[in-house]
């Protein structure tokens, strides 16, 4: 009874081993891929796209089964993966066409890069940058493969200097714009004018132009350069304190007007002369600021005028104290009431060399 047994288990473990050896292995189900022929190009170029590994159509079925997929081009601040919804997480797209896949599970088209993207929530433009090829399967929204596209445009080849006060002249050259396009230069989103050069780009989409700093507070500042089709390109200016005053040399006594542009926004700036703080201004939201003060009662030299605001901003210029040499006499005579000889005058005098001998001369003009 118990050799029966087990014979029966060596049995059943030869049948199996045999299963294990002649039944092969299911083949792992391949990815879905598409394949881009070119992965960059510009508004109305054709892309040419391919697919493999996709579900292959099965006539005999009821009903017969008839796959295809929709292709759709997307754009997405944050990278488009494959899982996510077409209308959820993917709300600015343009719908390009659906295509039928083959018996092989493959299927190959093309389609035109829109310069609109309509058919999602969100409406954009089509302008320089990364997007997204997404594609869906029967009708479905969620994205079973994904591939990434760049929009090539313009390109900024000059943009000197990159730092100044307000008012600095800025030389921006670019190419591979719009061909013959009109160019639009913001600053902080606000429309500037073109100082000189070009206006619009030439027939290769280059050009050469320079813009003027506005006034605006101290920091950095971003400057878009944009055609009317393609290309939106920014960069970045800092605008550093500035500060002038007139005169530049006074007397104690005597006014100054100090003017400064590019300090900070809607805060306190201070005046310093020498050691002396002479003046406390607010300025504007541009950061722009005028302020007057009085020449302290100092020595005669040259000292510091110093503008610093408190968010630490700062500009520095040298100013002279200049009293100059005066002379006067006690009492004034004149024909009316003149002097007489032997009278005491007295002689006094300022701005004169310290510690040195002084000498009167008293001089006669014969009539």
């Amino acid at each position: 009874m118990k050799s029966t047994k087990l014979f029966r288990m060596l049995a059943a473990g030869i049948i199996l081993s045999l299963l294990v050896v002649v039944i092969p292995a299911s083949p792992a189900l391949a990815a879905r891929d598409i394949d881009l022929r070119q992965n960059e190009g510009r508004v109305g170029d054709n892309i040419d796209i391919t697919g493999e590994n996709w579900p292959t159509p099965d006539p005999g079925g009821v009903p017969p089964y008839d796959p295809y997929v929709e292709i759709y081009f997307a754009f997405s601040d944050e990278e488009i993966t494959k899982g996510q919804d077409i209308d959820d997480e993917v709300t600015t797209y343009e719908f390009r066409k659906a295509v039928d896949i083959d018996s092989h599970g493959e299927f190959d088209t093309y389609f035109e890069v829109p310069s609109r993207l309509t058919d999602g929530d969100d409406d954009a433009d089509v302008r320089g940058g990364t997007y997204y090829v997404c594609v869906t399967l029967d009708g479905g929204k969620d994205i079973k493969a994904v591939a990434e596209f760049t929009i090539t445009a313009g390109e900024i080849t000059g943009f000197d200097p990159d730092s100044g006060p307000v008012g600095t002249e800025v030389d921006i050259s670019g190419e591979d714009f719009g061909e013959r396009e009109d160019i639009t230069i913001e600053y902080d989103g606000d429309e500037i004018d073109i100082e000189s050069g070009d206006t619009e780009t030439d027939r290769s989409g280059d050009f050469d132009c320079t813009i003027i700093i506005p006034p605006s507070a101290a920091g950095d500042h971003t400057i878009t350069i944009s055609d009317e089709s393609l290309s939106e390109v920014e960069e970045t200016f800092t605008v550093e304190p500035a500060m002038s005053f007139s005169p530049t040399q006074a007397p104690p006594g005597d006014t100054v007007e100090v003017t400064g542009t590019g300090f900070g926004n809607k805060v306190d700036v201070d005046i310093t002369l020498g050691t002396e703080a002479v003046a406390t201004k607010k300025t504007d939201r541009d950061g722009n600021f005028t302020v007057s003060f009085i020449v302290p009662d100092m020595d005669e030299g040259t000292y510091a005028l110093v503008a610093e605001d408190e968010d630490g901003n700062d500009d520095e210029g040298s100013f002279i104290v200049e009293i100059g040499i005066e002379a006067t006499i006690s009492p004034v005579t004149s024909s009316a009431s003149p002097g007489h000889v032997g009278q005491s005058v007295t002689v006094s005098g300022t701005g004169f060399l310290a510690n040195s001998t002084i000498t009167i001369t008293y001089a006669t003009e014969p009539k």
